[in-house]
């Protein structure tokens, strides 16, 4: 698609600050989502200075795979990141070769709450991406977080998922990763009406919209398909993506709200099906 035909709205304009010093790392700023990010390899994780002594999350990103499959460990640091990073390089933690760090780039920036909800969040991006996987075996969360909070975070998950698929690491699900040539295979082979038969799901529970700037309401129907206004999807990701209006992914912004008010990612519901499947064998 040539730049000229893409919308606005599906943009994400950044400016990035490229050092001219080798090594040091490359800061990158999103005054949309008033986010400042910065990638850094491992062997220069050093020169990192204080600024990123603050609260946020990170991830450190392993070798891409000729196939494209990665692995990644999402991690907090509610005390700073540039020591939590420094920590990693000389930990038993091995294998990775660069970091991704990301904080608020505002005067108060991100609490304890905030930067645990946020990496069980892309936890579950990068359990359900199709080529993706977490190194960090059980979902981290903070379920502590208001409501009103995670309406504000939610704003933070889509830039910075791309800055992550401009490295190299999308989190796109199965489905969502253009394969004009062959078929990819299915990664989880779950469906919405296997979650029903599980008990996880109800036959008419509404499912939320969390995509930034949207707002919607599904129903599931008995044969595990969603009821959106009046039309009828087959999939998540397909009434996720007619609402955005291009390829969305509807394991990771579809949601169940909990008694409690809590919105509860479809992701991190099929997550807990497959660990309970997986224990039972």
């Amino acid at each position: 698609m040539p730049p000229s035909s893409v919308s606005q709205n599906e943009t994400f304009p950044v400016t990035a600050l490229i050092p001219e010093v080798v090594g040091r790392p490359i800061v990158i700023f999103d005054s949309q989502a008033a986010l400042r990010l910065a990638i850094v390899d491992k062997d220069f994780a050093s020169l990192l200075d204080s600024s990123w002594e603050v609260a946020g999350i990170y991830c450190l990103l392993y070798p891409v795979a000729g196939d494209g499959t990665f692995q990644i460990y999402v991690g907090k640091a509610p005390a700073g990141m540039r020591s939590r990073i420094m920590n990693h390089v000389t930990s038993k933690l091995d294998g990775w070769v660069r970091a991704l760090l990301i904080n608020k780039d505002t005067t108060h920036g991100w609490t304890a709450a905030h930067v645990g909800w946020l990496e069980g969040r892309f936890w579950s991006l990068a359990f359900a991406s199709a080529k993706g996987a977490p190194t960090n075996k059980q979902r981290p969360s903070d379920e502590t977080l208001p409501n009103y909070d995670r309406a504000v975070l939610e704003t933070s998950i889509v830039p910075i998922s791309r800055v992550l698929r401009l490295l190299g690491y999308g989190l796109e699900p199965e489905g969502e990763v253009p394969t004009p040539k062959v078929a990819s295979r299915t990664k989880f082979g779950v469906s919405i009406a296997d979650l029903i038969a599980a008990g996880r799901l109800k036959v008419g529970e509404s499912l939320a919209f969390t995509y930034p700037g949207l707002s919607a309401s599904a129903s599931i129907q008995s044969d595990g398909r969603l009821l959106v206004d009046t039309v009828v999807y087959e999939t998540l990701s397909a009434a996720a993506g007619a609402l955005r209006g291009g390829p969305t992914n509807g394991w990771a912004y579809w949601a169940i709200t909990e008694p409690t008010g809590n919105p509860v990612a479809m992701a991190d519901i099929r997550a807990q099906y497959l660990a309970a499947k997986k224990g039972a064998l």
